[in-house]
């Protein structure tokens, strides 16, 4: 079987460019190392940049149906220093897409 793209690692990247690939319209093998699935701390929290890229790949709602959580505010720190004030975690175009009346 001919693929149009073959894509190595079936992880949070992989597997995102593969969806969007595949709605294209093209032929995808994602080749992943492992057969048994190992829930790993990672891309659990999407900063803003990251929440907009899932909306332009449309898979926002897919992570949402699968019990995602918006979170607006965040307080970065680090052991070495106080807690700063909360920040925003959504900058105003991510914002205006995910709350924009419909």
């Amino acid at each position: 079987m001919d693929f149009d793209v073959v894509i190595i690692g079936g992880g949070i990247a992989g597997n995102a460019l593969a969806a969007v690939l595949a709605r294209a319209g093209k032929s995808v093998l994602v080749l992943e190392r492992s057969t048994v699935y190992r829930d790993r701390v990672r891309g659990e929290f999407f900063h803003a940049w990251g929440v907009a890229e899932l909306l332009t790949l449309h898979l926002f709602e897919t992570l949402m149906r699968a019990g995602g959580a918006v979170i607006t505010r965040s307080v970065p720190y680090d052991e070495t220093e106080e807690p700063a004030e909360p920040a925003t975690a959504f900058d105003d175009r991510v914002r205006e897409r995910l709350f924009a009346p419909a």
